[in-house]
């Protein structure tokens, strides 16, 4: 199953809400090279807590980019995963969005210029031209990737 690139969304480290659809998602935002665990952590930048059935999801992902020679993540026990080096948005099947920022730097939690950042990476990943658009359009990603290329489906 391939990982879904999704818009990104401007708040907090791991919060709840519903998608348009009116979904259930549970939203997390980590760090390249962050941990995922299922344990019962408090999630920050560098360490988050996902549901047991997004944790098996990220390991099946990885596992068959691994056959390709690109690993999502690193085992880390039974419990933890670690981010390899990997930037953009997964949502898997159950409702969980993963936000993996670039680490651009070890000290700092400046989400606000890390996403900035990983939007320009796309933008010059997928060849996207410079458009003017306000801050809420830029920074909060709510829809497919495609949406922001082509803008909103009819």
């Amino acid at each position: 199953m391939p990982a879904h690139f999704c818009r990104l969304r401007a708040s907090a480290v791991s919060s709840k809400r519903q998608d348009r659809r009116g979904d259930n998602v549970n939203e997390i935002t980590v760090r390249e090279y962050g941990r995922l665990t299922t344990a019962d952590i408090k999630s920050t930048l560098d360490e988050a807590q996902v549901s047991p059935s997004a944790f098996q999801w990220v390991c099946r992902v990885s596992e068959n980019l691994s056959a390709s020679g690109a690993a999502l993540v690193q085992i880390e026990g039974r419990q933890w995963l670690r981010l390899d080096n990997y930037v953009g948005v997964i949502e898997t099947p159950c409702g969980t969005r993963i936000e993996i920022l670039p680490k651009y730097l070890d000290a700092g939690d400046d989400v606000s210029r890390a996403r900035h950042l990983l939007i320009r990476m796309l933008e010059r990943a997928l060849g996207l031209p410079d458009r003017e658009v306000g801050p809420a359009v830029l920074h909060t990603f709510k829809a497919p990737l495609g949406e922001l290329a082509h803008g909103p489906l009819p």
